[in-house]
């Protein structure tokens, strides 16, 4: 259901959506920003971000999982990411298309964030 939700969804649903920096993603993290990493169990049991605010909601569940786990006030500031960020980007459409209108989407993903030196830990 998902991925008919994300093919429907049209770009300017997402025009709320911005791209951001590993190094513009950890200052808002560190900041309160909720960040959202949208990559499945095996993944970040391996290699997670090191952040205190963090919610893990995996894309294959994500429908279900982000209804759950996510703030119901639409306009709160969410940072999506994942191993690259192009499930992260699926994940801001879902949500734009659902109301929901402060997303951030994590350029690079994890490989993009421990490239800049930024804290992972790992199994």
């Amino acid at each position: 259901k998902i991925k008919k939700l994300i093919r429907n969804t049209r770009w300017s649903d997402v025009m709320n959506v911005k791209q951001l920096s590993p190094e513009e993603a950890y200052e808002l993290a560190n900041k309160g920003t909720l960040f959202v990493d949208v990559r499945e169990k095996n993944e970040t049991d391996a290699f997670s971000y090191d952040l205190k605010n963090i919610i893990y909601a995996p894309l294959s569940n994500f429908e279900i999982l982000s209804m759950a786990k996510l703030p119901q006030e639409k306009d709160t500031p969410i940072i999506l990411a994942c191993k690259a960020g192009g499930r992260s980007m699926k994940a801001a459409e879902f949500l734009a298309s659902n109301g929901y209108k402060n997303l951030y989407n994590l350029s690079g993903g994890i490989l993009g964030w421990s490239e800049a030196g930024l804290p992972v830990k790992e199994e």
